[in-house]
């Protein structure tokens, strides 16, 4: 019963948190003027040794973002901000941040089977980061 209870908990500790205390939590969601898709501003809850990273994204109206999906994700800054310039520009702004990675465009396949294209602006972390 030993090995057994070492392979749990080896298993517990490869597959991390199943409480959901690893997921992202949604903090503003901005609809698009042609109502097609959101634009949502996630974080994810870290403890108080790291930086929060958040996460913006592009999705089909009313549904769950994937992390995977991220047009944007940042840390070491403010939640980012969202506007709706046109019906397909949306632009992102924060503070400095450390820029993570961002996408510039969102191809978005819509509850129809259609897809979606829209431009993404960035107004953050153009001036580098310093440690």
């Amino acid at each position: 019963m030993t090995k057994l209870h070492f392979m749990l908990c080896v298993l517990a500790l490869y597959c991390g948190p199943v409480s959901g205390e690893d997921q992202l939590k949604e903090l503003n969601r901005l609809r698009a003027p042609d109502r097609l898709v959101d634009a949502v501003v996630s974080e994810r809850p870290v403890d108080a040794t790291v930086s929060t990273p958040y996460y913006v994204f592009v999705v089909p109206t009313g549904t769950i973002p994937d992390e995977d999906d991220a047009v944007l994700k940042v840390d070491r800054t403010d939640p980012p901000a969202i506007t709706w310039d046109s019906k397909s520009k949306l632009t992102i702004r924060c503070k400095d941040a450390r820029v993570w990675s961002f996408r510039n465009f969102a191809t978005t396949q819509l509850q129809d089977g259609q897809f979606a294209d829209y431009a993404i602006a960035l107004s953050c972390g153009q001036a580098g980061f310093e440690f």
